[in-house]
């Protein structure tokens, strides 16, 4: 048995179902327009080709800020290192200072007290010049301190000092023995005031030179002797 179908019935469901699809698609146009919309919006916002360009004067403030903020921290570098290598320099320094200060001998605070008394030596005359040779001396840390004065006739003096270029201080034990010696320049003697030694025509000279405390404390005596 067959069905009649009404052509106009089908016709009419065709239309309806064009219709909603028609519908449905105005529907999602109208979405998709919005949402075109609103990302072309955002992307004008966020696009940084489409800011306003910054003016000449804001561009140079900005580098010259940028170059202020890059020259402070290299400063700040410059200066970190700087006392990083002070600090090191004196570690160094107070390390080498502790090696030495552990290197020496230590002595007797009596000993060395002493040594560093000022000690005069007998007087040595020059012969046919009648020129008097004064010697004082004193040791401290590992040097011996010594003080030379001529006393005499200013002309003499002047005479002895021109013709010898050097003057040797030897120093010997009880047996004569050299234990030290001390080598100056004549032309480092100075004329001293002319008030001292009692208005006496004086040259002196000081200077100091090396040598053990036990060496120190074992001369006796003391000869001057000059060379050329």
């Amino acid at each position: 048995m067959f069905c009649h179908k009404n052509p106009e019935t089908k016709r009419e469901q065709h239309f309806l179902t064009s219709r909603s699809f028609a519908d449905f698609l105005s529907v999602q146009s109208k979405v998709a327009l919005i949402a075109a919309l609103s990302f072309s919006l955002s992307s004008c916002s966020s696009n940084p080709e489409n800011a306003k360009p910054a003016s000449s004067a804001q561009v140079e403030k900005d580098r010259l800020e940028a170059r202020a903020k890059l020259s402070r921290m290299l400063e700040a570098k410059k200066q970190k290192q700087a006392a990083e290598a002070e600090q090191q320099r004196l570690a160094e320094e107070k390390a080498a200072q502790a090696a030495v200060e552990a290197a020496k001998p230590h002595y007797d605070p009596i000993r060395l007290k002493t040594a560093g008394s000022i000690r005069q030596w007998d007087m040595i005359t020059v012969p046919d010049l009648n020129i008097q040779c004064w010697l004082k001396s004193n040791w401290k840390d590992g040097s011996m301190n010594i003080r030379l004065a001529l006393l005499g006739d200013k002309t003499a003096i002047r005479l002895f000092t021109a013709n010898w270029k050097y003057f040797k201080l030897v120093f010997t034990d009880a047996g004569g023995n050299n234990l030290h010696e001390a080598r100056l320049a004549t032309r480092d003697l100075q004329w001293a005031d002319s008030m001292k030694n009692g208005g006496t025509p004086t040259m002196e000279f000081e200077s100091s030179t090396e040598c053990p405390l036990e060496v120190y404390e074992s001369m006796i005596q003391w000869n001057l002797k000059w060379e050329n």
